[in-house]
């Protein structure tokens, strides 16, 4: 089965269950739905599936390849042409004016970018498998023929000439940044960084490796004197430095003569860039260091808990990217401000509507976002877990343990609402008769708008078969829960059983387009450490068809998008490829 390949960005989510609602607004920032952590981290890029024997459906009727949106790490940013651009895993491409407000934007490539540069009014995004990828405004990005599948690490300009460097000493260069040729390094280490002062090209690898050229054609081996990799260089007022492993910095005039500064950091320093009148370098334990001369030096923390892997500056501002969707600001290096931050608690539930995804989790944990990429805080007013979440005429309504529902028109400020039961409740969906939310013990609560909630039977008389989830979908209702269990109803009120075809524990279900996707864990006894979730898709909740997913962890949340693609959310968001069409 051919699968089509998702780009960084570029697919737009709708709403899982047709039904009247109030007309969304339009999306913000661009119309897709490329990257879901970052990064919110998060890895794991592309996550294959491997398609098991059906219960009863064709697998061909499940998508084959998964990928990872959320968290994310960013590798690069940049300022140019008035914008900041961020880059990262699976082809990733954030954009932003100021540096506090993101967006993502079509990169054209699932590949992890590994920096992104601004140079020659071009901006140069370089990645895995010798992704090359070129903007002039940092919104609209072509893919460029490298001639390599070396991962490309940084990039810079001289003397007429784009140079890239990467894997395995890999030196490209370019006239235009379009045709692209490779020249020998005459090294087999990997560089890591490049930039251009002084009337020529200085590259920096690993084992000390350290490269000097007039013209990014001709390179020659300098010794800087250090074993370790020198992963960021730049050139200011005070010539050349660059960071190189544990605790060290090299300064140099003229990139030939290097000394070697000792910091005594607690930790690796990964990117350096000169900007406003000094140098920068950023690293592991949110290390900053700021020098006007790069060998005095002051150091600073970013107050994050992940490496900080690159910055940028402009307008006044600079910007830190780093892993688990991290982007923060700072006016003067010294003083920062997060500014995107990837979600910190175990998410549970997933929903697209009214324009907007909505996820939920532990410690009334909630996020929102138009695009699946950029995501912010939503005040839910509650520490209680948060286990499922719908989208309906209502608005919003989020339920949770201890009989917690929470209703919001937006997704941004919540009302809590009385349920009548203490019991947890853990899914909730809306449908032609309205709200339907489940929980243990067989648990069923129904009501019109939200705001009031009546129980309902659900034929379950054992209080250890809970019921995990709910979705609406061309059969009616359909909840499914521990012990295997399937529950269809066409009102929400009178209930009927079903089987799964499996005895385990059945996490969360959704209504994708013309079929019912819910996930589980693997059946026994085959269960295999290669092969752990299960993710099971049905026409009508009665037979239903499986596929396996190689991630340890169960997913607790699942929605669907207009490109039919399926998102599941945990430790992490994955996103399918294109659902096949049914037969």
């Amino acid at each position: 089965m051919k699968s089509s390949k998702i780009a960084g960005a570029g697919v737009t989510l709708q709403s899982a269950v047709e039904h009247p609602l109030p007309n969304p607004p339009p999306l913000r920032g661009r119309d897709g739905w490329g990257a879901l952590r970052a990064g919110l981290m998060f890895f794991l890029l592309i996550v294959a599936m491997s398609i098991m024997g059906p219960f009863t459906a064709a697998a061909a009727n499940v998508p084959e390849k998964w990928h990872v949106r959320s968290p994310m790490s960013f590798f690069g940013v940049a300022f140019g042409n008035n914008v900041f651009v961020a880059a990262g895993e699976s082809g990733v491409i954030l954009m932003s004016s100021d540096g506090r407000t993101w967006a993502s934007v079509q990169s054209g490539t699932m590949e992890t970018l590994r920096a992104v540069n601004y140079v020659h009014d071009t901006f140069i995004a370089v990645g895995d498998k010798g992704a090359i990828l070129t903007s002039t405004d940092g919104a609209k990005w072509t893919l460029r023929h490298s001639g390599t599948t070396s991962s490309l690490f940084s990039a810079a300009y001289g003397k007429d000439n784009f140079v890239v460097v990467g894997e395995s000493g890999t030196v490209l260069t370019s006239k235009d940044g379009i045709t692209w040729t490779g020249v020998s390094s005459g090294v087999s280490d990997r560089l890591r960084s490049i930039t251009f002062g002084g009337g020529r090209f200085v590259s920096g690898g690993d084992n000390g490796t350290l490269l000097i050229s007039a013209d990014g054609a001709s390179w020659h081996r300098q010794y800087p004197g250090t074993p370790y990799s020198i992963k960021g260089l730049a050139f200011g007022t005070n010539g050349f430095v660059a960071v190189s492993g544990f605790d060290s910095v090299l300064t140099s005039k003229d990139g030939e003569k290097w000394t070697l500064v000792k910091r005594n950091i607690p930790g690796w320093l990964n990117k350096m860039i000169y900007a406003s009148g000094r140098y920068v370098a950023v690293g592991d334990q949110s290390t900053v260091l700021t020098s006007v001369d790069g060998v005095t030096w002051s150091s600073a923390g970013a107050g994050t808990p992940v490496s900080l892997e690159a910055a940028a500056y402009g307008k006044n501002t600079f910007v830190f990217v780093a892993g688990l969707d991290t982007i923060l600001v700072s006016p003067d290096a010294l003083n920062f401000t997060a500014v995107l931050s990837g979600p910190a608690r175990f998410l549970s539930g997933l929903v697209f509507g009214y324009g907007r995804f909505v996820a939920v989790g532990g410690k009334g944990s909630i996020l929102s976002s138009s695009d699946g990429v950029v995501w912010t805080t939503g005040h839910s007013k509650t520490t209680k877990w948060l286990s499922g979440v719908a989208y309906g005429s209502g608005g919003y309504v989020a339920v949770g343990i201890a009989g917690t529902i929470l209703t919001s028109p937006d997704g941004s400020e919540w009302v809590e609402r009385k349920s009548g039961t203490s019991i947890a409740l853990k899914g909730v969906a809306y449908g032609s008769k309205g709200y339907v939310a489940v929980g243990d013990g067989g648990t069923i609560l129904t009501s019109p708008d939200g705001s009031e909630w009546t129980r309902r039977e659900s034929g379950i008389h054992n209080t250890a078969t809970g019921l995990m989830g709910v979705a609406f979908g061309n059969n009616g209702y359909v909840a499914v829960g521990m012990r295997g269990t399937v529950l269809i109803s066409a009102d929400g009120v009178i209930w009927r059983s079903a089987s799964a075809g499996t005895i385990n524990e059945i996490r969360t279900i959704t209504y994708c387009f013309d079929r019912y996707v819910t996930t589980s864990i693997l059946d026994y006894p085959g269960k295999s450490q290669q092969f752990y979730r299960r993710i099971y898709f049905s026409p009508d909740g009665e037979k239903w068809s499986a596929a396996s997913l190689d991630i340890a962890y169960p997913f607790n949340g699942v929605a669907c998008g207009s490109n039919r693609t399926v998102v599941v959310v945990g430790k992490e968001i994955v996103q399918s490829e294109a659902l096949p069409d049914t037969k």
